[in-house]
């Protein structure tokens, strides 16, 4: 997968965030596999405009969604004491869009890392962006390109 132009900072992290309400509902929904018709439904469930930021939601969840067992290894080798099936949804869900983000080079790293724990203080517990700032800061993009 190539790194496409995607857009501005302020609709990136708009599509993180419709990206990871995605992938969590995904994740309720037991649909661990990448579905148009459902991201299609899910797009017009919440009124996201066509443009550069559903685009971009495209790539980072179909990134995660084609990707799962590659990024839960590598968040599994990064995090202490965690199983990721043992993580909260949330965490999980946050943890994946930022690893594919990571490995990816979708973003640099540490803008990744900032907009996780962004995310995680808005959705996650109050030791979320913690954990997830610190399972994040070991991961290199040069370690496991997808």
């Amino acid at each position: 997968m190539s790194t496409p132009n995607v857009s501005t900072n302020h609709g990136k992290t708009q599509a993180r965030e419709w990206s990871l309400q995605f992938l969590y509902q995904c994740e309720i929904e037991k649909i661990f596999y990448f579905s148009e018709t459902h991201l299609k439904q899910f797009s017009e469930d919440h009124k996201i405009p066509a443009g550069a930021s559903l685009a971009t939601m495209r790539i980072i969840v179909q990134g995660v969604q084609e990707n799962y067992d590659k990024i839960d290894t590598t968040i599994r080798e990064h995090s202490k004491n965690w199983t990721v099936e043992r993580m909260p949804v949330i965490d999980r869900c946050i943890l994946r869009l930022a690893s594919f983000e990571i490995l990816h080079k979708i973003s640099p790293r540490k803008v990744a890392i900032n907009e996780a724990i962004e995310l995680a203080k808005k959705f996650g517990s109050n030791e979320s962006a913690n954990f997830i700032n610190a399972v994040l800061d070991k991961i290199h993009p040069s370690e496991n390109l997808l």
